[in-house]
């Protein structure tokens, strides 16, 4: 349970390190809320392959755009967080205490990043596997354009998930770094 002490509400000190207390775990409660639990992009949702390998199917040129584009924009939004950490640590580093509460606060927010990232790439990593092989087996059905063009998706997934994964780890790397 995260608590912070009240008894000295008139010194300064002691309601500045409470500030950082609850700042670092509403920080911490907010980056794990933002965490993916499955990649998705709007209504796309990396979970039962064959599910996949339909709305893949089902997309045209311009969905699959938009899909890379909503990709892409989650790697900015790392970017950002990455940012907002750097200026959080030159924060807390110049408050009494800060350092000390900053290792807290942001090891315990890498371990959650490292840890749910880690999961959801690898289950994500393995529906994909299993898509391309799903698709593969409906070839003959679904014909050579729209095999083409599903591949082309497949493999934009795929390169936009080790980019977005590489980001994370760029953000527990700025979490560990205090």
């Amino acid at each position: 349970m995260f608590s912070v002490r009240t008894a000295h509400l008139k010194n300064p000190r002691a309601a500045l390190r409470n500030a950082l207390l609850a700042g670092a775990g509403a920080f911490i409660l907010a980056l794990v809320a933002f965490l993916p639990g499955s990649a998705s992009a709007h209504n796309f949702h990396i979970g039962d392959h064959e599910e996949l390998l339909q709305d893949l199917i089902d997309m045209d040129a311009e969905d699959i755009d938009d899909l890379q584009n909503d990709l892409m924009e989650a790697r900015g939004d790392i970017a950002e967080a990455i940012g907002d950490i750097e200026d959080a640590k030159d924060d807390l580093h110049d408050a009494p205490g800060g350092q000390l509460i900053a290792r807290m606060a942001f090891g315990a927010a890498r371990i959650a990043v490292s840890k749910v990232s880690g999961m959801a790439f690898r289950e994500a990593r393995e529906e994909l596997d299993k898509t391309a092989d799903a698709l593969n087996d409906r070839r003959a059905e679904i014909g050579e354009l729209e095999y083409a063009e599903t591949t082309g998706a497949l493999l934009m997934i795929r390169a936009e998930l080790d980019a977005i994964k590489a980001q994370l780890d760029e953000l527990a790397d700025a979490l560990d770094e205090i």
